[in-house]
């Protein structure tokens, strides 16, 4: 009888070491699938923004206000825009004018995180000169703008907090519309994903408006279509 009960109490302990063994196989799979889910979505959309959450303070609220203050002056008048941040390089900003049917764009000289709140900012001392911006104008169709903006408005739309992707040394570009009220961003994108060919877009559009070609911008609008499409795909997923 004592034998019968060891025999049964090491099966029980196989049994429990076994079920241990299948918990951990388990959470293993679990994360590996939550990780290879998220990674089908990274780049795939944006990241959504809060750029005027309000609990912001410090160095970072006065990065925003002076970024805002020399590139993204006419909040009132934002209708859509977009923002290149490159780690190191100097930053740029592209909005719709409205009233002139142009897109604008913005060049700062200088970064303007490093320049002013850097640990050895250049902008320390009284009298010192303000980064320098270049603004450019361009033309457009209200037709192509419409198009424009119905893809910023698909992307920031779809964008997932699922899609985070950030580094030390790259690229971040910031979509938004409505005076800033509704904005994502991604960064770096590999190419073949959706984010890669919408920074494609943009970077072509940038250098359409500093040359001021209209027909640049205009032939573009063919690949704007498909993107808005693929992005209000991701929007119909969620």
């Amino acid at each position: 009888m004592f034998h019968l009960f060891l025999l049964l109490l090491c099966e029980m302990y196989t049994f429990v070491q076994n079920l241990m063994i299948m918990r951990k196989f388990f959470f293993f799979a679990l994360i590996l699938g939550m990780g290879l889910v998220f990674e089908s979505k990274a780049q795939s959309r944006l990241v959504p923004v809060c750029r005027y959450d309000g609990f912001s303070s410090g160095e970072l609220k006065e990065y925003r206000m002076k970024f805002d203050e020399l590139l993204l002056s006419d909040r009132d008048e934002l209708y859509f825009a977009f923002t290149v941040r490159p780690s190191w390089g100097a930053p740029s900003s592209c909005r719709f004018d409205a009233s002139t049917s142009e897109f604008v764009l913005q060049d700062a000289n200088e970064n303007i995180w490093f320049y002013y709140f850097g640990s050895h900012p250049e902008y320390k001392e009284e009298g010192s000169p303000e980064v320098e911006v270049m603004e450019h104008r361009c033309k457009v169709s209200r037709d192509a703008a419409k198009c424009f903006m119905n893809l910023f408005f698909a992307a920031v739309f779809s964008s997932s907090y699922t899609a985070a992707s950030t580094g030390l040394d790259g690229v971040t570009y910031e979509l938004f519309f409505d005076r800033g009220w509704y904005a994502a961003e991604f960064w770096s994108p590999d190419e073949g994903t959706n984010c890669y060919e919408l920074k494609e877009v943009l970077d072509k559009l940038s250098a359409a408006v500093r040359a001021n070609d209209t027909a640049a911008i205009e032939a573009l609008l063919p690949d704007v279509k498909k993107l808005t499409k693929v992005f209000r795909n991701c929007c119909q997923r969620i």
